[in-house]
């Protein structure tokens, strides 16, 4: 009998793969995965490739990936202004911690790059992987921003540092940058305004469209800003 392998990463065997008997649909091979391994499967998404597929798509004799992002958040807190919508480095940490458990299930998206469609890896895994595999997938069920996601309730999301930075930069020294400048200033608690995180990035187009005032308001108010470049200097 045909079947998808569909790699299902923390469980689902030594391998970490089960076998999704063929007809089949995205549904399916959660709902086999869920059977394997109990667990927050409410927010998951199967990818083939460089594909995220949507619910409903017929299966093929293939591979497929399948992650649960649960465990970054299982609800959404409405934060409806974005310049209110910070993140913390705790909230920081625990994404790299994902990226570190599942950077090596992704591959490269661009297809200029010399490794396209070849395994990432956490050193090199940026903002561009990171909005393709983690942010825009976490919050498809929710159309929300990556902040209102992550966060326990809206007041502590208030930023008080609004950062300029690379998107090729790796997240993972992003944040250690972050967290030094948070040792330096004493703000460990605080939270950091990043474009990426606090825009809703399946409505990008109405931010861009609609009134922009808010990043003037912002500005105001914000303690500071700091500037995140990239290794290479670019």
């Amino acid at each position: 009998m045909a079947a998808a392998a569909v790699t299902v990463p923390g469980g689902a065997g030594a391998s970490g793969v089960i076998p999704c008997p063929l007809p089949a649909t995205v549904e399916d091979a959660i709902c086999a995965a869920q059977k394997m391994q109990p667990g927050g499967w409410k927010n998951a998404v199967l990818s083939q490739g460089v594909q995220h597929l949507k619910p409903g798509t017929a299966l093929e004799a293939a591979a497929y990936t399948l992650v649960s992002y649960d465990t970054l958040g299982s609800r959404a807190i409405n934060v409806p202004q974005t310049e209110c919508r910070g993140i913390s480095l705790k909230q920081l940490s625990q994404l790299v911690d994902f990226i570190r458990d599942h950077a090596h299930l992704w591959v490269e998206t661009y297809s200029g790059s010399p490794n396209f469609e070849q395994p990432l890896e956490l050193q090199t895994f940026n903002l561009y992987h990171t909005s393709h595999w983690v942010i825009k997938p976490a919050t498809l069920r929710y159309r929300c921003s990556f902040v209102e996601l992550v966060a326990k309730d809206a007041e502590t999301q208030f930023p008080c540092w609004f950062v300029s930075h690379a998107w090729q930069e790796a997240v993972c020294r992003f944040v250690a940058c972050l967290r030094q400048h948070a040792e330096l200033r004493n703000a460990v608690g605080l939270a950091y305004w990043v474009c990426a995180y606090a825009n809703n990035q399946h409505k990008l187009q109405e931010c861009c469209a609609h009134d922009i005032s808010w990043l003037w308001r912002f500005k105001v108010w914000i303690q500071s800003q700091i500037m995140v470049t990239k290794t290479s200097g670019s």
